[in-house]
């Protein structure tokens, strides 16, 4: 399959780091698509332009990004890949041994690293009929270990920053925390999300020099990101909400989906490799979703 890496990004010309770090590791140009503003082409152009294909757009949201990637994508012959414009490590998680016995984390050298994460992350993907998969956006290796179980995370609140798309029946909702929306509506209809383990990536956290996140990072918008969170779990009992006295917390609890899904009788659904669904049977076959 052709490896399609989509990167939106927004005034960060100067500092588009995740270009910066899939040129270093050997990816070329043709798999690297910068979607951007139009009113900001000539810049990205100038500075990443030689690594990226830069495409132009009348808009700068990212959900319009995402949602034109899902809708002319050829998930048949695409792995589709979207990556925030701050990633800075792409790592391997090796497993724990006698001497280090929470594990090692050990970032990717060579083209060979990222394609071998991509071919393993894909054939899991296939195999468990995920919609959406991603790798732990932590180093720490606890952190890696709690969200992967060892191996798959099913029905995860995956990150945004770095997800890999296998269909588009679910779209992107215009969200202050879209990827939260996002996981949430693939949980209630069936599909299920997963960080899938062995792989780990690190991005550059509340740096609001331009990009995206000097968008959110307003304390107005905290506080729709707070009440977003809470109110989600009022209404979805897998969601779980807790405040503290610095900040706010949220959980996502995937052993609660599954419940959540027996009492409303939803069934569970199953993405193949062209994109095509499938809902799982009560034996635990699936057959074709109409």
């Amino acid at each position: 399959m052709e490896l399609k890496i989509h990167i939106p990004t927004y005034k960060r010309a100067n500092n588009c780091i995740t270009v910066e770090l899939l040129h270093k590791l050997g990816i070329r140009k043709d798999e690297i698509f910068l979607h951007v503003w139009d009113k900001e082409v000539e810049g990205y152009k100038r500075t990443v332009g030689e690594y990226a294909t830069v495409l132009p757009f009348p808009f700068h949201k990212k959900t319009e990004h995402l949602n034109y990637i899902l809708e002319h994508a050829d998930f048949k012959n695409e792995i589709v890949l979207t990556m925030d414009d701050d990633i800075k490590r792409l790592c391997k998680f090796l497993q724990p041994t006698k001497d280090k016995p929470y594990g090692a984390v050990k970032d990717m050298q060579a083209r060979e690293d990222f394609i071998e994460m991509i071919e393993h992350c894909t054939n899991v993907a296939e195999e468990n009929g995920l919609i959406a998969w991603s790798i732990v956006p932590s180093t720490n290796k606890l952190f890696i270990a709690n969200k992967t179980k060892g191996g798959l995370g099913h029905n995860s609140y995956i990150s945004g920053a770095l997800c890999c798309y296998r269909s588009n029946i679910v779209m992107i909702k215009d969200s202050i925390l879209e990827d939260l929306d996002y996981v949430v509506e693939c949980a209630v209809k069936g599909y299920d999300t997963a960080y899938i383990g062995g792989y780990c990536y690190e991005n550059l956290m509340n740096k609001n020099d331009g990009g995206y996140q000097s968008i959110l990072a307003s304390e107005e918008r905290t506080e729709q990101w707070r009440q977003m969170c809470k109110a989600l779990s009022e209404k979805y009992m897998f969601v779980k909400y807790q405040e503290t006295e610095t900040t706010w917390k949220k959980w996502w609890l995937c052993k609660r989906v599954k419940e959540y899904l027996r009492l409303n009788n939803i069934t569970e659904k199953f993405v193949d490799s062209d994109g095509s669904v499938a809902e799982k049977d009560n034996n635990g076959s699936f057959r074709p979703f109409l």
